[in-house]
C-alpha cells in the first residue's frame, strides 16, 4: 500500500509542478513555453488550469494566451475556452 500511496503522491507533486510552471510562463507572456506544456495535457485539465489561473490572478495574460492559441491552432476548443473565460470569470 505504501508504494501505491507514493506513486499517487509523486503524480500529485508532478502535476503541481507542471501547473506552477504553466502559470509562470503564462503570466510572463512566455506563450511558446506554455503551449509546449499544453501539448502533454488533456483538454479538461488545460481548461481547469486556465480557469483557475484566471480566477486567482484576474490577469489579462490568461485571455491573451487563449487568443494566441486560437491564432496558432485554429481549433474550436480554444475559441470555446476564450468564451468561457469571458462568460465565467469566477470559475471554481
Amino acid at each position: 500500500p505504501d508504494v501505491i500511496y507514493n506513486d499517487v503522491s509523486d503524480e500529485k507533486i508532478k502535476s503541481n509542478i507542471i501547473m506552477e510552471n504553466f502559470k509562470i510562463y503564462l503570466l510572463q507572456g512566455k506563450y511558446i513555453k506554455a503551449e509546449e506544456i499544453c501539448k502533454n495535457i488533456d483538454n479538461n485539465s488545460i481548461k481547469d488550469m486556465i480557469m483557475n489561473i484566471a480566477y486567482e490572478t484576474e490577469n489579462i495574460c490568461v485571455y491573451s494566451f487563449t487568443q494566441y492559441m486560437i491564432q496558432g491552432t485554429k481549433k474550436i476548443y480554444w475559441i470555446e475556452l476564450a468564451i468561457d473565460l469571458m462568460l465565467h470569470p469566477y470559475y471554481q
